[in-house]
């Protein structure tokens, strides 16, 4: 029997794949424009015209990791939603979810701060981040009220602010207990509070 022949283009998948996870982790420490494209390429073991040749520019490679980030996140959500019946629990579960991948939380701080920049890069991804996260925080809540789960004054953009505040601080210091703080901001905006873990 023949060994399997690796085809050309999963290489290049593979490839891409090593750059954006490099990128991820460079971008989240130091940020985007601390971080040079010889940094990525030295970490993938390429040289800066390899990394170019599977990305047309340090800001396409900050883009695809930003929208690689946020893709997943919305079905994971609801799907776990549907399984705990619970959008507190749901929203409990996200928090667990994210701090599995801690330098993924680090890069949406830093990336999020530098953006408040209007020249930076990400300025207009982070704007429109934002807005659409205020619309689909605001739709979800909108069917935890329906469903008698949250009480009904809660608001979207005050929710998020509690998310990205609790995993800012948890970032800043680890022992600092970002499910337990949450689980009792939870309690306080829930119809009928009960355990969430």
């Amino acid at each position: 029997m023949k060994p399997a022949v690796r085809k050309p283009y999963a290489v290049g998948i593979k490839r891409r794949e090593e750059i954006l996870e490099a990128a991820l982790e460079i971008f989240s420490v130091q940020g985007y424009r601390g971080a040079a494209l010889a940094d990525i390429a030295a970490r993938v073991g390429l040289t800066l015209a390899g990394v170019l040749h599977y990305f047309s520019s340090k800001e396409e490679i900050l883009a695809t990791v930003l929208q690689r980030r946020d893709e997943g996140l919305t079905p994971w959500f609801v799907d776990t939603w549907a399984e705990t019946g619970s959008f507190s629990s749901a929203v409990h579960e996200l928090m667990v979810h994210s701090m599995q991948s801690p330098h993924v939380l680090r890069l949406f701080v830093t990336m999020s701060a530098e953006s408040t920049d209007p020249s930076h890069p990400s300025h207009e991804y982070f704007q429109q981040r934002y807005r659409s996260s205020r619309e689909h925080f605001g739709e979800v809540l909108r069917q935890a009220k329906e469903l008698g789960q949250v009480q009904p004054a809660v608001s979207g953009p005050v929710l998020m602010a509690v998310l990205d505040g609790l995993q800012l601080q948890w970032l800043l210091d680890p022992t600092f207990d970002l499910l337990g703080e949450l689980d009792g901001y939870l309690q306080t905006i829930a119809v009928n509070p009960g355990p969430l873990s």
